[in-house]
C-alpha cells in the first residue's frame, strides 16, 4: 500500500470510522503530549488491521458461508469498524477474492508440485487438518453456491440493487454482496479445476499415475479423501475408534491414504 493510502486510513481512523486497541475509538493526539506518527507505524498498522480483517473473515465465512457471513461480525471479530472492509477490499466479495489469494500464498509454502501425487495430497491433508477452516469454507462454497444457472446471482433477482453499496448485514436484501460469491469467483474455480486436470494429465504422461485412470474422477476422489475427516468427523471417529483431531488418526489415515493412493496410481 502507497503511503499516500496510508495516510488516508489514517484521516478514516481520526474521523471516527476506524477503531484504536480493542475496538475503542482512536484518542486525539494532545498537542506536544506525543510524537507524530511515522509511515513505518502506519504501515505496520495498516498490515495488522488487514491481517486481522482476513483472520476473522476466514472464521466467518467457514463457519456460514458467503450468504450467512455478516461484514458486521468480520469487524468486531477483527476489532475494526466495518468500514475498513470497503477500505481494504472494497466489499464483501473483495473480502472473500483476498482470502483466496490468501490460499494461494499459503499452498505455495506446503504444494511442492514436484512431490509425487500420493504425496501431494498427502500435504493437502496435512495442511487440513493444521487447520481446517479453509476445507469447511469449500465445503460450504459448495452448498451456497452449486454453480447452477439462474442460482442465487441472477440478473434478475441482483438488477435493482446498488453495485457500490456494503453489505447491509440482513438476509436477502437484494445487495450484491449478500448472495453467493459473483460469476468471476465461480470463473476462478473452474480455471483452478483446469489447472488440477492438466496436473494429473501431465503425471500420467510420464508413467506416474495409470494412464487408464480418469484424470476427473482421480481429482474428485482425492479431494474428497483430505475432506473426509472435516466433513465426517462423526463417522471418521465411529469407523477408527479415534478421535479425528487427534495425531493417532492423524498417522494411520495418513499412512491408509498413502498406500490407497499408491495403488489408485498404480504403483
Amino acid at each position: 500500500m502507497a503511503a499516500s493510502e496510508h495516510a488516508r486510513e489514517h484521516d478514516v481512523r481520526a474521523e471516527g470510522l476506524g477503531t484504536g486497541q480493542g475496538g475503542e475509538p482512536p484518542r486525539r493526539a494532545v498537542a506536544g503530549s506525543r510524537r507524530a506518527v511515522e509511515p513505518a507505524d502506519r504501515l505496520r498498522d495498516a498490515e495488522r488491521s488487514r491481517r486481522a480483517l482476513l483472520a476473522a473473515a476466514l472464521d466467518e465465512f467457514s463457519a456460514r458461508g458467503f450468504s450467512g457471513a455478516r461484514v458486521a461480525e468480520i469487524a468486531r471479530r477483527a476489532g475494526v469498524n466495518k468500514q475498513l472492509i470497503n477500505y481494504y477490499f472494497g466489499s464483501k466479495q473483495g473480502l472473500y477474492d483476498a482470502l483466496r489469494d490468501d490460499w494461494l500464498e499459503r499452498e505455495a509454502g506446503f504444494a511442492d508440485p514436484r512431490l509425487p501425487f500420493a504425496e501431494l495430497v498427502l500435504a493437502y491433508l496435512r495442511d487440513t487438518l493444521d487447520d481446517p477452516r479453509r476445507i469447511r469454507l469449500m465445503l460450504r462454497m459448495g452448498l451456497d453456491d452449486p454453480g447452477a444457472a439462474g442460482s442465487q446471482r441472477s440478473a434478475a433477482g441482483r438488477g435493482a440493487a446498488d453495485p457500490g453499496a456494503p453489505d447491509c448485514d440482513a438476509p436477502d436484501c437484494g445487495a450484491p454482496d449478500c448472495g453467493a460469491p459473483d460469476a468471476d469467483a465461480r470463473d476462478r474455480g473452474a480455471s483452478d479445476r483446469e489447472a488440477d486436470l492438466a496436473m494429473v494429465a501431465g503425471r500420467q504422461a510420464i508413467g506416474e499415475v495409470a494412464s487408464e485412470l480418469d484424470p476427473a474422477v482421480l481429482m474428485l476422489a482425492a479431494m474428497a479423501l483430505v475432506a473426509a475427516p472435516i466433513a465426517l468427523p462423526r463417522v471418521a471417529g465411529e469407523l477408527f475408534g479415534l478421535d479425528p483431531a487427534g495425531d493417532e488418526f492423524r498417522q494411520r489415515y495418513g499412512d491408509g491414504l498413502r498406500s490407497l493412493l499408491g495403488r489408485l496410481a498404480g504403483q
